[in-house]
């Protein structure tokens, strides 16, 4: 079943059915989420001009998950803390706190191919010593490196808008909490979006008090960690699990609980005026 998606407008209601395979078990039926279609500018040409292209590489979609959060459909408010850069040290490419302190990660791949968004999550957990025991989901470890990420990207934020006209300087290194690898891509692809949205909201020394309190807050012994596998659509494209990511989302749900696994996707599409429309749903896998 594919997703419903209303064209133009906002509080569109996306709809991915049921998501199910009768070869795992998997019965899920997706909230009804007052999702928005989003217009957004960016500067790129190449990207208005060509929808296709819009997800070129997985960052983009993290960093539109940075500009707004709601994309996710999560049920409750949603905080942002880093993007790990690739490697399995820190699993996922989007780690974030709900004001319930669960932890959420997010793992985001292209939808140009049948791919296995869980396949990090599975091989991390799997290599713990102790059932139960996650090093890296402590305080400690946790509010390091968010403090640490967080000054580099407000040093970022301050040369950027030092030099708003020339930004040259931007195709390099530069770690933060935003998706930082590729030379910042997705920031380079998008800088509107990361300027006018993403810069203001961590300059806010409300982010950061945020933050604190809900680091603080959760319990770090028993709190639980939602996995979630983000699917971002060019408009030629379509989320599809491969037989893999069909194995692993079973063996994560049997891991960490079949509530704290979840799927998402998020299109990009034409719009009038060379915009990108943006939506979002919940996919169904009835027929993948």
């Amino acid at each position: 079943m594919g997703p419903a998606r209303q064209a133009g407008g906002f509080g569109c209601k996306m709809e991915g059915g049921p998501l199910s395979s009768k070869a795992l078990g998997i019965n899920l039926t997706p909230r009804d989420i007052p999702y928005a279609s989003i217009l957004h500018r960016p500067e790129s040409e190449p990207l208005r001009s060509d929808p296709r292209t819009a997800f070129s590489m997985e960052e983009e979609a993290t960093l539109l998950l940075w500009c707004w959060p709601e994309l996710l459909g999560w049920a409750n408010d949603l905080v942002w803390l880093f993007s790990p850069v690739v490697g399995k040290t820190w699993p996922g490419d989007l780690w974030g706190i709900d004001e319930g302190g669960n932890l959420v990660l997010v793992e985001t791949k292209r939808a140009t191919r049948p791919d296995d968004p869980m396949r990090d999550f599975v091989g991390y957990l799997s290599e713990r010593p102790v059932r139960g025991l996650n090093p890296l989901f402590s305080f400690e470890l946790v509010s390091a490196r968010w403090e640490r990420r967080l000054a580099q990207e407000l040093s970022f934020i301050k040369r950027s808008l030092a030099s708003p006209v020339d930004r040259r300087w931007w195709n390099d290194t530069h770690p933060g909490v935003v998706p930082y690898s590729s030379k910042r891509f997705a920031a380079r692809k998008w800088p509107n979006a990361y300027l006018d949205i993403v810069a203001p909201k961590l300059s806010d020394h409300s982010y950061e008090a945020l933050v604190r309190s809900r680091l603080a807050s959760r319990n770090w012994a028993s709190g639980p960690v939602h996995y979630v596998g983000l699917f971002g659509v060019p408009e030629s494209g379509s989320p599809r699990l491969s037989s893999s990511g069909r194995a692993n989302l079973d063996l994560l749900m049997n891991e960490v609980g079949i509530s704290n696994v979840h799927l998402r996707a998020i299109a990009a599409n034409a719009a009038e005026g060379g915009q990108i429309q943006l939506t979002a749903w919940i996919p169904g896998f009835n027929d993948a």
